[in-house]
Formats: structure tokens, C-alpha cells, sequence
């Protein structure tokens, strides 16, 4: 049988976990190893990443949502998250909002990735809604750096689609993680979503840092630094009026929002989806 998560080797010591739609990440150094997010909490992630490493973990949330935080419970060390998103995160593990993510998994199984199993076989609703909800968490804030050995991992505030956002900046290895917080199609239209010139200078603020490949939550890819570019284009110069008007999500049904492109440059590709309150 296939392991329900599946690993990457991006580069020495750096892995991707798939799994569950979501990207996790594993950065492992000479005495510590980090993990970027846990994911949902279906599948049994705290033994997969003991079958890669067995050094002390740190677990740090590039943010509070659902999909990247919903494992927490499963490590027994507390987890890392901003404080600003401490309040986002005590939603979405709320009993209604899990089932909303259960909902929406389903949904993206059935008519994306038919193929590959993103919940695990035989495991239920009634399963997912008894994990525990961890409450154990350190907070992080810019500048804050995890020491691996060999290996540093500097805390970066990059709110915009969360208040608390955070990217982590490696600078051996001349890589940013950067959970959802900045990618080619960002959601911008959620309640705790900021407006859209906070994201716009947390673009320009991870512009100048020094680093060749950005690596996201969604997509196990090694970007180049110059896509931001791209994201910052769509975002500054958005064609709202002619945006794709966009069905609410299994997560905020009441809210309308559009799928944007840059309104300048048409052979840009990345969109940002947001409403009219975020502009």
C-alpha cells in the first residue's frame, strides 16, 4: 500500500510532504529539525516525520487556518504560531468549521484529484470531528530565528491573507517558506484577511530580502524569487471590474468574491481572489 503522505527532496535536508491538498515542509539540520505546518490532522503525520528524522522537532503555522494547523495535536512539543492568529486558528477548529472542511475536501477529491486519495481510506467525519484541539503554542514574531545547526530559519511577518502570516527565511540555503501567505493565486477575501495594501508591502518587504527560491503552501515547487513580481503586479494593479465573480466557499458562504488578474500586464497569470471589502 502507498503512504497516504508522499515526500520530496527539494534539496539536502529540505523536504516537502504532501498530502491532504496541503504542502508541509521539512527543514533538517546538524541537531534539530523544523516542520512548516501540519495540515489537517487525517492522516498520521507525526509518524511519517518520524520515519524521516528523529532529531528534537520544532512544529511552527505559517498560520492559523484549518489546513495548515489542524495536526498540531498530534506533537506533544508545543507548536509555534503569531499571536495574531491565535483567535483565527481557535475558529476554524471549532466543530462547525471542521465540518466545513471536511466538506470542502470532498469536494476538491471528487472533482480535482479524483486519482489520489486526499483523505485516507476508511477514516470518517465522526473520526476528524474527535481529534483534540491542541492549545499548546509558543508565539513567534520577526526576527525570531530557529537554530537547527548548520541551518537557520528567521521568523517574517507577512500578514495579508491572515493577520498573523508568517514566512520563515533560511538564509544557508537562500530559500523563503511562505505558507499561503504570498502566491499566484491568494485568497484575499476572508474575514480575517487584511486589505490589500498590507499584502501589497508584505510582497515588497520579502522583495528585499536575500533569497533565490520561494517555497509555498499549495505546491511543491521551487519558485524564483522574480515571481513575486508577478504577485505584486496583480495585487497593485487588480481588474476587479473585470474579475470572475467566484462561488462562496464551504467556509465563508455568505461572502461574494472575484478572481482578479493584473489589469496591465495580460500575460501575467497569477490572480488574487478578494472582495470588495479587502480593496
Amino acid at each position: 500500500m502507498k503512504p497516504f503522505f508522499r515526500k520530496k527532496q527539494m534539496m539536502s535536508g529540505v523536504y516537502s510532504i504532501a498530502g491532504e491538498a496541503v504542502i508541509r515542509y521539512l527543514i533538517i539540520g546538524e541537531h534539530h529539525a523544523l516542520l512548516f505546518d501540519t495540515g489537517y490532522g487525517f492522516g498520521n503525520l507525526a509518524s511519517f516525520v518520524k520515519s524521516l528524522t528523529d532529531l528534537p522537532l520544532y512544529v511552527v503555522n505559517s498560520h492559523g487556518h484549518i489546513d495548515h494547523a489542524g495536526a498540531n495535536f498530534q506533537f506533544k512539543q508545543p507548536c509555534y504560531m503569531h499571536s495574531a492568529d491565535m483567535e483565527v486558528y481557535r475558529h476554524h477548529q471549532t466543530q462547525n468549521f471542521r465540518k466545513a472542511g471536511w466538506q470542502a475536501l470532498n469536494k476538491i477529491q471528487r472533482i480535482f484529484f479524483f486519482w489520489r486519495l486526499l483523505i485516507p481510506k476508511g477514516y470518517t467525519q465522526a473520526q476528524y470531528l474527535a481529534n483534540p484541539v491542541s492549545d499548546n503554542f509558543l508565539p513567534v514574531r520577526e526576527g525570531d530565528v530557529f537554530d537547527l545547526g548548520g541551518v537557520t530559519l528567521q521568523v517574517v511577518e507577512i500578514p495579508g491573507h491572515t493577520p498573523g502570516s508568517i514566512g520563515l527565511l533560511c538564509p544557508e540555503k537562500k530559500l523563503f517558506f511562505s505558507g499561503d501567505g504570498m502566491n499566484g493565486g491568494i485568497w484575499m477575501f476572508l474575514p480575517e484577511s487584511t486589505k490589500l495594501s498590507v499584502y501589497c508591502a508584505s510582497i515588497q518587504k520579502v522583495q528585499k530580502l536575500d533569497f533565490d527560491y520561494i517555497l509555498g503552501g499549495h505546491s511543491a515547487e521551487m519558485l524564483p524569487k522574480v515571481v513575486l513580481d508577478d504577485y505584486l503586479d496583480v495585487a497593485q494593479n487588480l481588474d476587479f471590474e473585470h474579475g470572475r465573480v467566484m462561488r462562496p466557499t464551504a467556509y465563508t458562504p455568505d461572502i461574494q468574491y472575484r478572481m482578479c488578474r493584473s489589469a496591465v500586464n495580460p500575460k501575467n497569470k497569477s490572480v488574487v481572489h478578494i472582495s470588495t471589502e479587502k480593496l
